[in-house]
């Protein structure tokens, strides 16, 4: 899942991002839930890993990020080894530090400022992710313009199952990775049976 996730970063950095010609720094909305409480004890959050490993390669690529969750503000992920080289980096680096205490509300974004959107997972991804208005409203814009990138990771996918365009689901005969029923059934999260829906597998 590691190699996959970053190979997906880098192919998306490298086809849409990385334009020698352009001296338009590029910039993308990094979202993640603002459902976790307690460390993911209470209430589960986003996956750290998997915010740090996307914010890493977007940057180091010179690309802006912006992190945005739906009510904004700090956000609290799912329990993870704050003491693994890449975590502890950026908990302690000055510069990225405060960034996830202060994520924007998706409600505050202008869609038209970014060229992608990449959703983070984690089982609090399924709980608000999924039913923000303003996230549909972005992804809604940026699906409809040419050049721009919809992505996200595991759970992240959620957000993108009730946008519509116009009265059409834009996941209507599309197949997107995501988290399975079988991987479920596999991990058997505490949070599963609290889903509002799952990801089933196509063939």
């Amino acid at each position: 899942m590691k190699n996959y996730i970053t190979l997906l970063l880098l192919l998306i950095t490298a086809s849409t991002f990385s334009q020698s010609t352009s001296k338009i720094q590029k910039k993308v909305l990094l979202v993640v839930s603002s459902y976790g409480k307690d460390n993911g004890n209470t209430r589960p959050g986003f996956e750290f890993e998997e915010f740090v490993d996307a914010y890493n390669i977007f940057t180091q690529n010179n690309v802006k990020v912006i992190i945005a969750s739906p009510k904004g503000g700090s956000v609290i992920a799912d329990k993870f080894d704050a003491t693994k080289e890449k975590n502890k980096a950026f908990l302690t680096n000055e510069n990225t530090a405060f960034l996830l205490k202060q994520t924007v509300a998706t409600g505050k974004i202008d869609a038209n400022n970014f060229d992608a959107i990449y959703i983070i997972g984690g089982k609090g991804a399924m709980f608000d992710i999924p039913y923000d208005p303003s996230l549909q409203d972005i992804i809604l814009n940026l699906y409809n313009r040419k050049g721009t990138v919809l992505a996200a990771v595991c759970h992240g996918a959620s957000a993108f199952v009730n946008v519509k365009q116009q009265n059409k689901y834009i996941l209507d005969k599309v197949k997107i990775t995501g988290f399975s029923n079988e991987e479920e059934h596999v991990f058997m999260s505490k949070w599963s049976n609290e889903f509002p829906f799952f990801f089933r597998k196509c063939s």
